[in-house]
């Protein structure tokens, strides 16, 4: 069988595409790499007769990538981020580190409830937890920032040759609810219509957050003019504020109910308002292998979700 030609690159070919995004310039890249100009050439040359394609546009100004070129410094950047985190790992001779992305509420309830899960047996890896926005933690996959991503997704807002890379595991879905204190003025009335709630300030992640786009939605749905949010902070501020304030928020009903709240919330029925349940996945830029340690993080969610039947939040 005939080896393709792209199997004779090395790494630095690879690399060559960050520096040239980076400086522009053939000269400027040889720099970095502390080799001569020609040397950088052949490279070049070598890695768009392996695509079988040129990767860059010339001009007396210097080399740009061109959409081919970009298309391959998008799918080579999890390769880079990865080798990078394999030396780090085998440099300091510890247990590998699993780095998870999230959405702020699940690591109220399903990241801990899996992570009791693993720490009740053989562990073999460290956790490195980080929270976002959707779009910030689908970036952050991409980049070969973060291994995996657990929460909402809206797809209709990645971009295209992002989502074709993305390994999609669905685990469930979750409710949405309005909440609020529970001395608040709403939670006095017989019926909250859903202009009642344009009397009272609102508090959200971001108006580009998943929850605000589906409570907007509503709104709308409803012939009326979504708020705009008095406070954007994240998820403990935005929980902390609501408690004491008059300020509404929309989210996961797991959340308004979680210990961490102390019983200071509660959630609104509000007539006319449909809040259909989010879905919650789990991403990655490669299949969870039975016995990794992304198999073994997948696994023990899905036995959490479950062995406590929360499929459904």
């Amino acid at each position: 069988m005939a080896i393709p030609r792209y199997y004779r690159l090395r790494l630095r070919h690879i690399l060559l595409l960050e520096l040239i995004e980076e400086e522009g310039s053939l000269r400027a890249v040889a720099e970095r790499l502390n080799i001569s100009q020609p040397a950088v050439s052949a490279m070049l040359r070598d890695l768009e007769e392996a695509f079988g394609t040129e990767l860059v546009e010339r001009s007396v100004r210097g080399v740009v990538l061109n959409q081919a070129g970009q298309l391959a410094l998008t799918r080579s950047r999890p390769s880079l981020a990865f080798i990078e985190q394999l030396a780090d790992e085998i440099a300091i001779k510890d247990m590998p580190e699993l780095r998870v992305g999230a959405n702020p509420a699940v690591m109220l309830n399903p990241i801990p409830m899996a992570l009791r899960r693993l720490m009740s047996g053989n562990i073999r890896n460290r956790f490195t937890f980080r929270t976002g926005l959707v779009g910030e933690m689908v970036d952050a996959l991409v980049n070969g920032e973060i291994d995996c991503y657990i929460g909402q997704v809206n797809w209709a807002g990645i971009d295209p040759d992002a989502a074709d890379m993305l390994k999609c595991r669905h685990l469930g879905q979750f409710g949405l609810s309005i909440g609020c204190a529970r001395d608040h003025p709403l939670t006095r009335k017989e019926i909250v219509r859903p202009e009642d709630l344009l009397d009272y300030p609102w508090a959200s992640a971001s108006e580009a957050s998943a929850n605000w786009q589906a409570i907007s939605a509503q709104f709308r749905r409803n012939g009326l003019k979504p708020p705009d949010a008095l406070v954007t902070t994240g998820l403990i501020g935005i929980l902390s504020i609501s408690a004491d304030t008059d300020c509404l928020f929309c989210g996961p009903s797991w959340v308004i109910r979680h210990r961490i709240t102390g019983g200071s919330l509660t959630s609104l029925d509000v007539e006319d308002f449909d809040m259909t349940p989010a879905a919650f996945d789990f991403l990655s830029l490669v299949e969870p292998r039975p016995g990794s340690a992304m198999g073994d993080w997948l696994a023990a969610l899905e036995a959490e979700l479950t062995a406590h039947e929360i499929k459904q939040f």
